[in-house]
């Protein structure tokens, strides 16, 4: 698996209202920001062999900057439980130990 999400399936930039009491779709593609309580949806969800969900959204004012500096990322599956293999990576590509980051003095 490690990280690899092959089908995509919601790309998407839809234009929302924002207010004190909620937000709402005023279109579900870009139009140009019309209100300063407009911003940007941005909509990408992939999903991976294994049956795993990787939703990312963000908002973006006008001048295409993230509000607020955050994102929020979303896993989910529609599966009650899902196993799978993690391979090794990184400097464990090779043993049964898993990966873990190497120290700084060896970066050096």
């Amino acid at each position: 698996m490690n990280g690899v999400y092959e089908k995509s399936l919601r790309l998407g930039i839809w234009t929302v209202n924002v207010s004190d009491e909620g937000c709402s779709i005023a279109e579900r593609r870009k139009v140009k920001v019309l209100q300063p309580n407009q911003v940007y949806l941005h909509l990408n969800t992939k999903c991976n062999h294994a049956g795993l969900y990787r939703s990312i959204f963000c908002l973006k004012d006008a001048n295409d900057q993230v509000v607020n500096s955050v994102c929020l990322l979303q896993y989910c599956t529609d599966k009650e439980q899902v196993e799978f293999d993690v391979k090794a990576h990184g400097n464990r590509k090779h043993g049964n130990q898993p990966y873990f980051p190497a120290p700084k003095s060896n970066k050096k």
